[in-house]
């Protein structure tokens, strides 16, 4: 009997421990939105493996950290998904590539499509 006590509080000891299912975590919010988009090299093609990053169009000093960083695929594009509504700028490019810069807004569950030229000066 006590055996089976021990095992009993064993079993829920370790039930306790396991995280919630995956149910209960939190989801993004049904009333985001989406941008999509293509970069286009120096070139005018789409240019593939080049990194885009999202910045919440306020944020400034300290506070610019990017909300999300994607790469492109092989046709030049990129899915930010689970976007909170509102103003956002988005940078791509790189070391050696050139760099790039759209300005978007993203209104509740609308899905925007954005396309960011490099330039191999700098900010486009």
């Amino acid at each position: 009997m006590r055996i089976g006590l021990l095992l009993l509080v064993g079993v829920l000891a370790v039930m306790w421990m396991i995280p919630a299912p995956l149910a209960s975590v939190a989801s993004a919010d049904p009333s985001d939105g989406t941008i999509r988009g293509t970069v286009h090299g120096t070139d005018g093609h789409p240019a593939a493996q080049v990194e885009v990053k999202l910045f919440h169009a306020a944020a400034r000093g300290k506070d610019r950290k990017p909300s999300q960083t994607k790469t492109t695929d092989e046709n030049g594009q990129f899915i930010f998904s689970d976007v909170t509504p509102g103003d956002y700028v988005l940078e791509a490019g790189g070391k050696g590539v050139g760099r790039g810069r759209s300005k978007t807004h993203v209104g509740a569950e609308q899905v925007v499509n954005v396309d960011v030229g490099i330039n191999a000066h700098g900010r486009k």
